[in-house]
């Protein structure tokens, strides 16, 4: 069975965020930019077709220059 890759990036319409996210520059992330949510609860969901999926991405602490 063939292998089908598909790279998402935060910025991506199909990525849908509920609650407070914001964004800021991040140079070794995909696109140099990451999502930032501050508040228990928030949610970023992604439906999609297939078997299997990776999320990568960082857990705090959050730099002191990222915006709130």
């Amino acid at each position: 069975m063939p292998s089908n890759t598909t790279q998402i990036d935060n910025y991506d319409p199909r990525v849908v965020y509920g609650g407070i996210w914001t964004t800021h520059p991040n140079i070794d992330a995909f696109n140099q930019t990451i999502s930032l949510a501050r508040d228990i609860g928030t949610t970023a969901t992604l439906l999609f077709t297939g078997n299997s999926i990776a999320v990568y991405g960082q857990l705090g602490p959050h730099p002191p220059t990222a915006p709130t």
